[in-house]
């Protein structure tokens, strides 16, 4: 029984985790110093036949004002941010038909605060990073 629930137990952490993460960025929509506002947020899947693979985004909001998309990924652990995981999330955004014309600002939200090497490669890759730790921080008073 152990097993059973420490296998399901990153699936349940990591929902757990997005819903966190969208509730955060409803709390700061309208915000003057945000990058855009959004009207929408969700997530998106889309299953291809052609390739029978499945097209998850844990993160999308849209601001169709402006035509511009926050796609977003949630990760538990910093380890498994990559370049697969960049090329993966540009790849994906591009099966959101809706979003072919609009401008696309890629982010990395995770648990605690990314390593500077971390920080570095997703600067470099053009992806915008937010952390819960960085989150937590910003409600202290």
């Amino acid at each position: 029984m152990f097993d059973y629930i420490i296998k399901d137990l990153d699936s349940y952490l990591g929902f757990k985790f997005e819903n966190l993460i969208k509730t955060y960025l409803i709390e700061q929509n309208n915000n003057k110093d945000n990058v855009f506002n959004f009207e929408q947020i969700g997530s998106f899947w889309k299953r291809s036949n052609a390739t029978n693979d499945n097209k998850e985004i844990d993160i999308v909001a849209v601001d169709k004002k402006n035509k511009i998309a926050l796609i977003g990924e949630c990760k538990l652990k910093s380890k498994k941010i990559d370049q697969k995981l960049i090329n993966d999330l540009i790849r994906k955004s591009e099966f959101i038909d809706k979003l072919k014309n609009y401008k696309k600002i890629y982010f990395i939200f995770t648990v605690e605060e990314l390593p500077e090497e971390k920080k570095s490669f997703l600067i470099k890759n053009n992806f915008k990073f937010l952390s819960l730790e960085k989150i937590l921080k910003s409600y202290r008073v």
